[in-house]
């Protein structure tokens, strides 16, 4: 009975129409203020930010212009070899001589460099086309010690001139000297397949696990300098390893990709 007086009570009053009405209580309005200001900021944030991701490739440590293997021209086998691993050779240098159908073959350069592995010795029998010793095309100004990296086409990373590279050297473990330091400064435009890497680094089953993953394509990095160190390069670690790098080393290699826009991921 009490609210049904106090409800007749009130209809006996006029609405004052001039009185403010509180729709939403304070605390809510700084909920949706808060809100709006995070919403703002991440809008800001996906055009105006950037975010950096890095890709892994392997590769090896080789001279600029690659190497090539000095193959036999039949099965048969290795009489001797002539060469030693560091002999520097003319166009045309006798390497090994094999003996094929009863007959000693002479095994030649087709052109100059430095005798980078002894891939065979004398005694071993070896099939047409295998590799007897690979030679690492040098005897140019440009001649240089760069790491050959092979980005996977399936990856579906870029690399482009410039971006910084972090190499994983497989003599000298991370943990105890660190990363090599260095700078991508040619890809190649097109992708190469087992073959085609076969051919740059003179050893077809070197060239199995680069293109292990499928074709890739060639980035070669310039390793960063520092006369201050044993090996002669810059490292993640200051001094890295006590000892001079050569060619034909393995490397892992995380080559930092172009900065990002977040708002391109969502729009292309």
């Amino acid at each position: 009975m009490d609210f049904r007086r106090s409800a007749l009570a009130k209809r006996e009053v006029p609405d004052d129409l001039t009185a403010p009405v509180r729709l939403t209580p304070a605390r809510s309005w700084i909920a949706l203020a808060t809100l709006g200001a995070v919403v703002a900021a991440g809008v800001l944030w996906g055009f105006l930010g950037e975010t950096t991701v890095s890709t892994d490739a392997p590769g090896v440590l080789s001279f600029v212009r690659g190497s090539f293997g000095v193959q036999s021209p039949g099965a048969g086998q290795v009489a001797r070899v002539t060469v030693s691993p560091g002999d520097q050779l003319k166009p045309g240098a006798v390497v090994a001589e094999i003996v094929v159908g009863g007959r000693a073959v002479a095994l030649r350069t087709v052109s100059g460099g430095r005798v980078a592995a002894i891939v065979t010795q004398a005694g071993q029998f070896v099939a047409a086309g295998a590799v007897v010793c690979v030679v690492e095309r040098t005897g140019t100004p440009d001649d240089r010690l760069v790491a050959v990296l092979y980005l996977p086409v399936r990856s579906g990373s870029p690399a482009v001139p410039g971006a910084a590279v972090d190499l994983a050297v497989d003599t000298a473990p991370v943990g105890s000297y660190g990363l090599l330091r260095g700078t991508v400064t040619a890809v190649e435009a097109s992708p190469d397949g087992r073959a085609q890497i076969a051919g740059f680094v003179g050893d077809d089953e070197l060239a199995g696990e680069l293109a292990a993953d499928g074709p890739a394509r060639r980035v070669t990095v310039d390793l960063a300098p520092d006369p201050r160190t044993a090996s002669g390069y810059a490292w993640t670690n200051h001094s890295g390893p006590p000892f001079r790098l050569t060619s034909r080393i393995g490397v892992r290699g995380t080559i930092q990709q172009p900065p990002v826009r977040p708002v391109d991921w969502i729009i292309p």
